[in-house]
């Protein structure tokens, strides 16, 4: 069984343009140039990062911020995250910058998602 990660890898491979690959994160950028990564996790939900905007995300089943610091919260500009979410990767997503995690527990929730990103 394919996990939730590789599936939304694959779904983001073939619908937006891939702009870095590391280990651990694979970037992304939208038709209107705003980057995400998704988490290259093996198994469990996924874990995305998105520019901080307005989003709307309480009706979405399956979509869940995800911040132990701050539940419920975005990351703020000035606490840390994955070292691989850094200039040369994705200037929006690294340090200093506001940012959304979210974990995603299916496709659909995370088409639903990108529908308003």
């Amino acid at each position: 069984m394919t996990s939730v990660s590789q599936q939304l890898v694959t779904y983001c491979n073939n619908n937006y343009e891939c702009v870095a690959t590391t280990k651990y994160l694979t970037f992304f950028q939208t038709r209107v140039g705003k980057r995400f990564a998704v988490e290259n996790e093996l198994k469990g939900d996924a874990r995305i990062w998105l520019e901080y905007g307005k989003l709307i995300f309480d009706n979405i089943d399956g979509v869940e911020v995800s911040n132990k610091k701050f539940p419920g919260k975005p990351y703020d500009e000035f606490q840390t995250r994955n070292s691989n979410l850094n200039a040369k990767n994705s200037p929006t997503l690294k340090f200093g910058n506001e940012v959304w995690r979210f974990s995603i527990r299916e496709l659909p929730a995370f088409t639903k998602l990108m529908e308003q990103y």
